[in-house]
């Protein structure tokens, strides 16, 4: 595989990065140690600067786009300006963001008195709109285009039935561990769908009607088996988790072969 040998100064700064294939970066500092060029390995480099308490304030990129950063008294980023945007931020309270203004137009963020976002008004003074309950759940969303999507929760917060716009209900169903084990559809008729773990907690079948997807895995949590329908897909892999083989029962015989940087070939 790939080598990778970092050198540091005398204070700990990392100041070069080279790999076995002959790739190398390097980076450079001011007095207080912070990072003001990179130079990459093409030789394309980027200058970094900051303003007295740090932040920072300036950015050459490595492609010649100029980056420029303001900032507020508590860190918000307040202006954002490239070689081909400009951004203002406006915000209210501890970093509450209220407001976004770009060449596009105004976005503007809404919050209740417990500060928790209720509206988003887009360019065109449309608005995006949460209902909340006592404790900050969605119950209700309005979108762009005025439909309302509908939540019922339980006690635990999770969503036990969804109300789409169309007047379609979803229904879920929970395992101790708040995964997902099933969903119906009540007012369409659609068949359940189900879905069952394994003690790691991933998930080793799905099904819908009568259609079932099963999965099996490996040490490393990497799927070794899918079987759905009655077709199987097998998969194996190296000790770094790379895959090796393919093999399908509709055909399918796939090989995959690395170079010494691990790398497909052909």
């Amino acid at each position: 595989g790939v080598v990778t040998r970092l050198a540091y100064d005398r204070f700990h700064n990392l100041t070069e990065a080279s790999d076995s294939r002959g790739n190398t970066s390097l980076y450079g500092y001011d007095l207080l140690g912070r990072c003001v060029s990179v130079t990459n390995p093409k030789g394309a480099v980027q200058k970094r600067e900051y303003d007295p308490v740090g932040r920072v304030v300036r950015v050459l990129d490595f492609d010649g786009n100029d980056i420029r950063l303001s900032y507020d008294g508590i860190d918000n980023l307040t202006e954002y300006r490239d070689n081909v945007q400009h951004v203002e931020y406006g915000y209210s309270g501890m970093w509450k963001l209220t407001r976004r203004r770009d060449h596009r137009g105004v976005v503007n963020f809404r919050y209740d008195r417990e500060e928790r976002l209720r509206r988003v008004i887009n360019e065109r003074l449309q608005s995006y709109e949460f209902a909340l309950d006592a404790v900050g759940n969605v119950t209700a969303e309005k979108g762009f285009d005025g439909a309302v999507r509908h939540y019922l929760r339980d006690r635990g917060g999770r969503v036990v039935r969804e109300t789409l716009p169309s007047g379609t209900e979803r229904e879920y169903g929970y395992d101790a561990c708040s995964r997902v084990t099933r969903v119906s559809y009540p007012t369409a008729g659609d068949p359940d769908q189900t879905y069952a773990y394994g003690l790691s907690g991933r998930l080793v079948q799905a099904s819908r009607g009568e259609s079932t997807v099963e999965f099996a895995y490996n040490s490393l949590g990497l799927p070794t088996r899918e079987t759905a329908d009655g077709n199987t897909i097998l998969r194996t892999y190296d000790h770094t988790g790379r895959i090796l083989t393919l093999d399908s029962t509709a055909g399918a015989s796939l090989r995959y072969t690395r170079n010494g940087y691990g790398e497909l070939e052909g």
